[in-house]
């Protein structure tokens, strides 16, 4: 197994200059488009405009895409994140998240944004150990209490879990709390 990346503490970022103090208010982009056309674009530049000194995430950016929908809006908002990305390379940061299976997909559809990439990071899942100190953190913040027995079910289920498809590391947790 690859040894898990390690994140930088913003704090490390905006002392090494890399990121200016005002960037702390990151922008989750994850759905910036309309519903209607002509909505997505002044939608997606709102979402730019915020989150410019700073970092703009688009968490499952592969839902921008849709090859098979023709009246997909997602397309105007990945241009206009391609031209802020060409353009605004000293203003922003575009972080762009999802399962790597998707993403590898959603790169190779979209002309130029492999390209506009710089670094592509893939994480591994965690653990069954690490995925059951996810869920007693999740348990303790919902006040609950694990029962006798439990810890150990959830190590089965979650050790099973990750071999199953659809599994989803800590969102695999909230749904596994409801078996333990």
């Amino acid at each position: 197994r690859p040894p898990r990346s390690t994140l930088f503490p913003y704090t490390t970022l905006f002392r090494s200059g890399i990121l200016p103090p005002r960037s702390r208010r990151g922008r989750d982009a994850r759905r910036p488009g309309g519903t209607v056309l002509g909505h997505t674009a002044p939608k997606t530049k709102e979402m730019v405009k915020k989150a410019m000194g700073g970092i703009l995430l688009v968490d499952e950016a592969y839902y921008l895409y849709n090859a098979a929908n023709d009246r997909d809006y997602g397309q105007e908002s990945i241009e206009i994140l391609l031209n802020v990305m060409e353009n605004n390379k000293e203003d922003l940061i575009v972080v762009m998240a999802g399962y790597a299976d998707r993403m590898a997909s959603f790169y190779n559809n979209i002309p130029g944004l492999n390209s506009r990439i710089g670094n592509h990071i893939e994480f591994p899942n965690y653990s069954a150990d690490e995925l059951v100190e996810i869920g007693k953190v999740m348990c303790r913040e919902l006040e609950y209490q694990m029962a006798p027995g439990s810890q150990e079910a959830l190590t089965e289920y979650m050790a099973m879990r990750k071999e199953m498809p659809f599994f989803a590391n800590a969102r695999t947790v909230q749904i596994g709390r409801a078996h333990v």
